[in-house]
Formats: C-alpha cells, structure tokens, sequence
C-alpha cells in the first residue's frame, strides 16, 4: 500500500516554479495560513490534494515571523499563533502563500489544540 502524502507543493506553486526558470520571477510567500481541516474524525491527517487554493479549514492567514537561508539551499519560515491568538482552535494545517494570494504549498498533520497556554510555531523548511 502506498503511503498517504500529506505535503504538497500545489498545482499553481509548481507552475510558477517552472515559470521562474524562464522569468527569473518567483513571487515571494509573504504569508502562512492556518486551518482546522488536514485530519480525519480519527486524528489522522489526510491526503493532501494539489488542486486546493486554500488550506483546509482555514481560519488565520499571518505574515512570516522570520525567514532565513542557510547555506544557499535552504530557506527556514517561521509561522506563529501566539498565546492569545485563536485561542480554542484545533490546527491540523498549514500552508504558504505567496504576494500574489496563492497557496502554493500546505501540509496536513495531527490536530493540535490551541490554548491560551501555548504558542503554536511552524517551522516550514524547503531544501532545494
């Protein structure tokens, strides 16, 4: 049985991956967006579908808290709900948009719960 895939580059980033190589013009990702929908009523994260132009549920999008490269091949993004922010909320997605408001890549994964106890980050790494 072949393994669920849970992250994707989309349909639309792929594009404009392959359309850079001819512009030199790849939009920056200016936003991470946060949803409630990547799992299944047991917990498990879902298949990801690279049609999608939002994440699953999704009910945040915020700016990058940081966004490092490292050694030319790697770009480390950084996405954080704070302590007070979206309190109550179940996070099992997560995805990048880029400057022109399109998802381009998103990642399902196991329901976490969002207190006021707790800082939820994402550490979005891309190795190319």
């Amino acid at each position: 049985m072949a393994e669920k895939k849970i992250i994707t580059t989309t349909k639309v980033g792929r594009a404009k991956f392959a359309a850079a190589h001819q512009t030199g013009i790849l939009p920056r990702i200016t936003h991470l967006a946060f949803g409630n929908g990547g799992h299944d009523a047991g917990g498990n994260p879902i298949a990801v579908d690279d049609n999608r132009t939002t994440v699953p549920g999704q009910f945040e999008t915020l700016r990058p808290v940081s966004s490092v490269t490292a050694n030319g091949m790697v770009c480390t993004i950084v996405g954080r709900l704070d302590y007070a922010h979206e309190v109550g909320q179940i996070v099992s997605t997560c995805g990048l948009i880029d400057a022109d408001g399109d998802l381009v890549a998103y990642k399902n994964f196991s329901p976490k719960a969002k207190d006021a106890d707790t800082r939820f980050e994402v550490q979005w790494i891309e190795q190319f």
